[in-house]
């Protein structure tokens, strides 16, 4: 659900602001305020953790900045803790599971880079984009 944005090209490169709010399966997911700069600089709130089914992996490269600490889980490595108030790299192509600790929301800060291409969720090393995959979730929770 879009709250607000204001948006505006220049040539290739888009420039204003957004403020919206993302669900998952009818709950609230992610709120984010993204300020578009030709690269972006968002504040994210995690209402709820990701979909434990599948890894997901991202358009373009990102750095993050968490307010509180959550947990990753990576391909074949055992879920670790992110912390807190410590910038954290990762590649557009990092595949990630992120869960909340207590279920408590977690504000980050993120700066990414342009984008590089499409995203998408990897369940046993086979790649869905992101669209399918949460048309396919969503048509799979009606009626539960």
């Amino acid at each position: 659900m879009i709250y607000s944005q204001r948006l505006f090209s220049i040539g290739s490169l888009t420039l204003g602001w957004t403020h919206d709010l993302v669900y998952d399966c009818g709950k609230p997911y992610l709120e984010r305020w993204i300020l578009w700069l030709g690269f972006t600089l968002r504040l994210h709130k995690f209402h709820k953790g990701d979909d434990d089914r599948a890894f997901h992996d991202h358009p373009w490269w990102f750095v993050t900045f968490p307010f509180d600490p959550y947990l990753e889980q990576t391909p074949d490595q055992p879920r670790k803790m992110v912390k807190a108030l410590r910038p954290h790299f990762r590649h557009a192509s990092h595949q990630h599971i992120v869960q909340l600790i207590e279920n408590r929301p977690v504000w980050t800060l993120i700066v990414t880079g342009s984008k590089s291409g499409e995203w998408g969720f990897w369940q046993d090393g086979q790649y869905t984009p992101h669209e399918q995959w949460l048309a396919e979730r969503e048509a799979s929770t009606v009626g539960q």
